[in-house]
């Protein structure tokens, strides 16, 4: 007998993480499946943290708390606060260090959806010397500290991609009194357009930012930074935006990773080492050259774990599992409160010369950012409602044993 044929009537399901991916996957399988499955969400903290907003969060901008039972209430999701600490993957086991002790939560299906944060060690001196915005506390962090700096003071930005920009110019414009620079090691903005990215360097500009591009960064130092080339630049702040890394517990628990630890899945976005675990948002990566363009955002997260959750129902049936299919539209940027850019893009994420700027595109990145949440909302309540931008035919991944980074 197929081993997938044994799951019981009511087959356990446990997902690991709460962020953009595993909430959807959570919501959207509970609902689906109904009496068909049992969905258990695990996650560290009792509250749901909007990491789009977090540049805001550092700047001392309030964040709207969002309670998780309050979000999966009525769903029949059992919602577990606590550390996914070891998976057993072969007595499809999890354990889990809480508040009361530590548990242990036996699944049939695992979806692994524990995202993201800052790698460690990038960056000689950052873990001693330098900020980050990856997680509420570390942005609540960092805006404690800004409100302890006067007039005059320094803040080095590290970093010319979307983080960094976005930090950069909120920070500008809810601080003109402080010298805030951005620093990165290519073009600031390298995936926009050539008249995109001249719409963020004049916007920083004109906020103040000094931009300090093409420097890469050797060492950060209790009083700054030091670039490659042996010059220092000294800043009273510095905040570390260079990148995203995935967690290490995949490849910690044996299971099939990426070189830089994410979990490695199929084009179905089922483990290529077990057939019982999925693997949705940041800290996974479907093991193709052909997937090289789904680059970790919540853009991605949420398409990822709403097609595992329908995978997961499919599996839970004895059904065929579904290709992965997914187009990008586009990549909205926040220059502040006021000023934004949309980057329209191919649906492999290439930039077309087309972009909306200013306050159209400062209310549309906002838009955005009220609709993930409102996404989730009415997914509780209608679920399988979310959908995503697709490429017409599923993509042909060519799952390869050469996994990318």
């Amino acid at each position: 007998m197929n081993q997938l044929s044994l799951v019981p009537a009511a087959a356990r399901v446990v997902v690991l993480g709460a962020g953009y991916a595993g909430v959807i996957a959570a919501l959207r399988l509970a609902g689906k499946a109904g009496s068909s499955a049992r969905v258990t969400l695990v996650n560290d903290r009792p509250d749901f943290v909007e990491r789009i907003r977090l540049h805001q969060v550092a700047t001392g901008q309030a964040a709207t708390p969002r309670s998780l039972a309050r979000m999966v209430r009525g769903t029949g999701i059992e919602l577990v606060i606590g550390r996914a600490e070891s998976v057993f993957a072969p007595a499809r086991r999890v354990f889990v260090r809480g508040p009361e002790g530590e548990r242990e939560l036996r699944y049939d299906y695992l979806v692994y959806a524990l995202g993201s944060g800052t790698p460690r060690s990038r960056i000689e001196g950052a873990a001693e010397h330098a900020h980050t915005v990856s997680t509420r506390e570390a942005a609540e962090a960092l805006a404690t500290e800004l409100a302890k700096l006067g007039a005059g003071g320094r803040v080095a930005v590290l970093g010319g991609g979307l983080t960094g920009i976005e930090l950069a110019t909120e920070l500008a414009e809810a601080r003109p009194d402080l010298a805030v620079s951005l620093v990165s090691a290519s073009r600031v903005a390298p995936g926009l357009s050539a008249e995109g990215q001249e719409y963020v360097e004049r916007t920083l500009t004109e906020l103040g930012v000094e931009i300090v591009a093409r420097a890469a960064v050797a060492e950060i130092t209790e009083r700054g930074v030091l670039l490659e080339g042996g010059d220092h630049r000294d800043a009273d702040i510095v905040v570390d935006c260079t990148g995203m890394g995935a967690s290490d517990r995949a490849s910690n628990w044996g299971l099939a990773c990426t070189p830089s630890g994410r979990l490695s899945i199929d084009e179905t976005l089922r483990s290529v080492s077990d057939e019982r675990i999925f693997g949705a948002g940041d800290g996974a990566a479907i093991a193709s050259d052909e997937a090289a363009f789904l680059r970790m955002a919540c853009a991605t997260a949420m398409p990822l774990g709403a097609h595992v959750a329908d995978n997961a129902l499919r599996a839970i049936r004895g059904e065929p599992l579904a290709p992965f299919g997914f187009g990008f539209f586009g990549q909205c940027i926040s220059l502040g409160r006021k000023r934004g850019v949309v980057q329209y893009v191919d649906a492999t994420d290439r930039p077309s010369e087309r972009i909306t700027t200013g306050w159209l595109g400062a209310r549309f990145k906002e838009g955005v950012c009220k609709f993930t949440t409102l996404a989730l909302a009415i997914e509780r309540v209608l679920p399988g409602t979310y959908t995503w931008p697709k490429k017409g035919e599923p993509i042909d991944w060519k799952v390869s044993a050469r996994l990318p980074a």
